[in-house]
């Protein structure tokens, strides 16, 4: 008999704070430091340490500029235990 394997899937939404890490940062490295933030936070949230960046999440970070990236960030995160997927949460109506 085969054995089923017992895979954890993650599908969770988050609101990430980035103003803090932000201010941390020179001006020019700002959104750089944006999109570490949002990687560290959905690292330490899933435990799970391969974490793949939309490029959605990229646009809407960049939309500003790279000086005046958005203070916070909801995000949907999605995948299993080995790795997951950050994208930009859209509401549907």
């Amino acid at each position: 008999m085969a054995e089923k394997k017992n895979v954890l899937t993650i599908d969770k939404v988050y609101l990430i704070p980035l103003g803090k890490e932000i201010k941390k940062a020179p001006r020019i490295k700002k959104a750089k430091r944006a999109i570490t933030a949002i990687r560290d936070y959905v690292r330490k949230h899933t435990k799970v340490e391969d974490v793949k960046i939309s490029q959605k999440v990229n646009k809407y970070i960049l939309s500003r500029n790279v000086k005046k990236p958005p203070k916070k960030i909801k995000v949907k995160v999605f995948g299993d235990e080995n790795s997951v997927t950050v994208d930009v949460f859209e509401e549907s109506k």
